[in-house]
């Protein structure tokens, strides 16, 4: 039997701009979103470690309030993405034997609130159009909007769970859910300056012994979208 083999392509985007940019900062008078494509084991340990804007110097006329004022001097808010690893090889599937991997994804900045969502482009699909359908855990249990339980080596498919203090309601216990074809939310961090959300995202893979060999693919993109 030839091998059946898995490769899951992962894609970070930050208010919609890849993170594969290099030193690029983009600025308005709200946020400033820094893509730099830092090293797998770079932290943030300090306050120290966040770049600081520069504040405009506030020009107040006589009629100018003092709301005004502070406005005017306001510091932009920022956030930083990072994820670990950006590609994903389960290698060698083995029928009715589930495969795990994790990725982390990382978050710092002056933000707030953060909503985090994520999408798949398509199933995962070798070179004939074979497909690994998504999961529906055990008994059918979990769809797009709602983890559960997935512990049967007789529910098939590709699924994720989430571990972190950011994560939605429902992901406790190692629940799963199928990833969506359209952007589904699946946590949502806290930010404040000199501070880090970290989220563990579990991957698991099933497939049963009819399931064609070939190399199977998909792309799941990540998108991190603080509140204005």
């Amino acid at each position: 039997m030839k091998p059946i083999l898995f490769f899951c392509t992962l894609i970070v985007i930050s208010l919609c701009f890849p993170l594969s940019l290099r030193g690029q900062v983009m600025e308005n008078n709200t946020y400033i979103l820094e893509l730099d494509e830092l090293a797998q084991d770079e932290t943030i340990t300090s306050q120290s470690d966040i770049p600081t804007p520069t504040r405009p110097t506030p020009q107040q006329s006589p009629n100018e309030s003092i709301s005004s004022l502070f406005q005017s001097n306001t510091v932009p808010r920022f956030l930083r993405v990072t994820i670990s690893p950006k590609n994903i090889d389960f290698g060698i599937l083995t029928p009715t034997s589930p495969t795990n991997r994790s990725i982390t994804l990382s978050l710092s900045g002056n933000s707030h609130d953060v909503t985090i969502y994520a999408l798949e482009d398509k199933p995962l699909t070798n070179e004939t159009s074979d497909s690994i359908s998504d999961t529906s855990c055990d008994n059918g249990g979990c769809s797009i909007y709602v983890p559960s339980t997935w512990e049967s080596t007789l529910a098939f498919g590709l699924g994720f769970s989430c571990i972190g203090t950011a994560c939605n309601e429902g992901f406790e216990n190692h629940a799963f859910r199928p990833f969506s074809q359209t952007l589904r939310d699946f946590g949502n961090a806290k930010l404040g300056i000199g501070n880090k959300q970290v989220l563990t995202i579990p991957l698991k893979v099933n497939i049963p012994g009819t399931q064609e060999t070939g190399s199977y693919k998909n792309t799941i993109t990540t998108l991190a979208v603080p509140s204005l």
